[in-house]
């Protein structure tokens, strides 16, 4: 049975996100008029990394991708495009689903963001989880004989640096056993001492540095490994480790805050209709679940005892059916991929409160005029700033580009081996291949057109202490949408 995740959990994954702090820093101007800060280029990181550790190199691409993105949101600006109903009724659509998220942040993020009390508990009683183990990168040849391994070691004797790197690899790739890791000259990978086993273990973090160990004997072969780097384990400061901790708490304190919420917010925001509710979910069902009728395999099961249009209940006045339920069930169970799926009346109550939870987000964040706070305000001007962008995209660049049927014949024709296909199997492909790529063009080139509106300041950030300088004509493009 494939098991699906309740609202609580699924929300919690969906919009977790957290923005670092750092110092205000100038970064480019765009027009003389625009800018790219620090504090852009913060929040563009939580929103394209969430919670995840990013290098400085990764850094100073997605700053790149920033000043391209405010380049292309100005030329938007100085086409009028702002104005266009087409480009409000595309921001109109986004406001409730940025409110609800604001909501969340409010009522369930928030509220689960442990004390530095609790962290340092966390961290006293649990310091061996922030640890980081002894770890090794390692080489090997596979051979079947103890005589072939001597043999080898001979010729590996007295060998250091590049010259041992390239002989163990050659050896390895003429003689080793192992078929994959001889492609790749021996090498295995890195090894962590916590989760490595056996003689492996015992050889591989018996070396305190780089160097060829003494063959051993495994079932039917001898091995020989080549330690080619050490790092040594480092226990996390207490520093070090808060984010870390903060984050591993907040995610175990979400589904409680969320649930509790979620009870609330559904006394006082709708009505429930607990006959009907009871009714649907008290119901045994099966694989796969369509308006009203439940199916497993190819038997038919008897429905919940209830028709598709009766009312669950009712939020701010907007009714949710058990149609709206089910079609939510039947799309998480298609997108799981599963052909049979038991929907348990547990299964059924948790997508009645997936389809409710948001809603109940809405209707508070308007009743609470969230809108007016900070956080909803940065993430609005920046999805305004992201969305005109775009729109620029399509209106200069991909409503212009066309690409024919002749196009795409001649491509195949210069690529048909590889191909291996027919034309008319591949037409459509190969059409939006060369659309994809004219796109890209096109984008480039209008950002070396307009190179001159940009002005860059000198800040390093594949340095640990500062923001790489982007260039003015970079590679990457905005995200079209």
């Amino acid at each position: 049975m494939k098991k699906l995740v309740s609202i609580i959990i699924i929300v919690a994954t969906l919009m977790f996100a957290t923005t670092a702090i750092f110092a205000d820093t100038l970064y480019a101007t765009i027009g003389g008029k625009m800018t790219v800060t620090s504090t852009d280029l913060n929040y563009f990181l939580s929103q394209a990394a969430g919670p995840t550790q990013v290098s400085n190199a990764q850094k100073a691409q997605l700053l790149n991708q920033l000043i391209e993105m405010k380049l292309f949101n100005y030329l938007g600006m100085q086409n009028g495009y702002q104005n266009l109903p087409a480009f409000k009724d595309q921001m109109n659509k986004q406001v409730n689903g940025m409110l609800t998220q604001t909501a969340y942040q409010q009522y369930i993020v928030t509220p689960s963001t442990p004390t530095n009390a609790q962290i340092q508990a966390q961290y006293t009683a649990n310091k061996a989880q922030y640890f980081t183990p002894n770890k090794a990168d390692v080489s090997q040849i596979v051979v079947k004989t103890q005589a072939q391994a001597n043999a080898i070691m001979a010729q590996l004797k007295g060998k250091t640096g590049n010259a041992l790197n390239t002989t163990f690899a050659n050896i390895a790739k003429a003689q080793s056993q192992d078929s994959v890791s001889a492609k790749q000259g021996g090498h295995i990978g890195m090894y962590s001492e916590d989760t490595t086993i056996g003689q492996y273990k015992t050889v591989i973090f018996g070396m305190k540095k780089p160097g060829v160990a003494q063959p051993f004997a495994m079932t039917g072969v001898y091995v020989i490994l080549k330690i080619n780097a050490v790092y040594p384990g480092y226990q996390m400061t207490l520093a070090e480790a808060t984010p870390v901790i903060s984050q591993q708490l907040q995610q175990q304190q979400l589904p409680t805050v969320a649930q509790n919420w979620f009870n609330s917010a559904l006394k006082q925001y709708g009505v429930v209709n607990q006959a009907n509710l009871t009714a649907y979910v008290g119901t045994s069902g099966a694989a796969t679940v369509s308006g009203s009728s439940v199916t497993s395999g190819t038997s038919t099961v008897k429905a919940p005892i209830i028709s598709g249009s009766a009312i669950l209940a009712t939020i701010s006045g907007s009714s949710i059916t058990v149609a709206d339920v089910n079609k939510a069930l039947n799309d998480a169970i298609a997108q799981s991929g599963q052909q049979n799926v038991t929907v348990t009346p547990q299964i059924r109550q948790q997508m009645f409160n997936q389809v409710v939870f948001p809603k109940l987000l809405l209707v508070a964040a308007q009743k609470n005029t969230l809108q007016k706070t900070s956080y909803y305000q940065q993430m609005y001007n920046f999805a305004q700033i992201d969305a005109l962008a775009n729109f620029t995209v399509e209106q200069m660049v991909v409503n212009k580009v066309t690409v024919t049927q002749a196009q795409a014949q001649a491509f195949y024709n210069q690529n048909a081996k590889q191909i291996g296909q027919p034309f008319a199997k591949v037409q459509t492909q190969i059409m939006n291949q060369l659309k994809q790529q004219a796109v890209q063009n096109g984008v480039q080139q209008i950002i070396a057109q307009n190179s001159n509106l940009v002005v860059t300041y000198n800040t390093d950030l594949t340095k640990a202490s500062g923001v790489a300088k982007p260039q003015n004509n970079t590679t990457s493009k905005p995200t079209t949408r």
